[in-house]
């Protein structure tokens, strides 16, 4: 399989800035991308992972990216403070429909503290 250009083609920043963190973690080897996301969720076994920029099947709306082996992450990247929306945070959250042993959105904003969209959704 071929790795992800590095160069994104992407016009949208948020999605650049997604793409480009697929494509390092495509080159970095999958010790390293476990760790990365271990320290972002607590724990994390990624095995035989697949990195997809804007999934577009499984439901609606469409995240950045999504990580998917026996776990299923999805990625929201924002590149501006208090851009996350509570009802794109839901859209996605409904992708997540319990097929893998460990779902979890991921959202990556360059907010100081937890967005207040985030702590309104009541959701771990």
């Amino acid at each position: 399989m071929a790795a992800t250009s590095i160069f994104s083609s992407y016009r949208q920043g948020e999605n650049r800035v997604t793409s480009t963190m697929l494509a390092v973690f495509e080159r970095i080897g999958i010790g390293l991308v476990e760790r990365i996301i271990a320290a972002a969720v607590g724990e994390a076994s990624l095995e035989m992972v697949t990195y997809t920029n804007q999934p577009s099947s499984g439901g609606r709306g469409t995240p950045d990216a999504e990580i998917h082996a026996s776990v299923r992450y999805l990625i929201e990247t924002k590149m501006t403070a208090n851009a996350i929306s509570r009802d794109q945070l839901r859209r996605h959250l409904d992708r997540l429909n319990g097929s893998y042993a460990d779902e979890r959105l991921l959202v990556i904003t360059p907010d100081p503290e937890e967005p207040q969209s985030i702590a309104d959704l009541g959701d771990q």
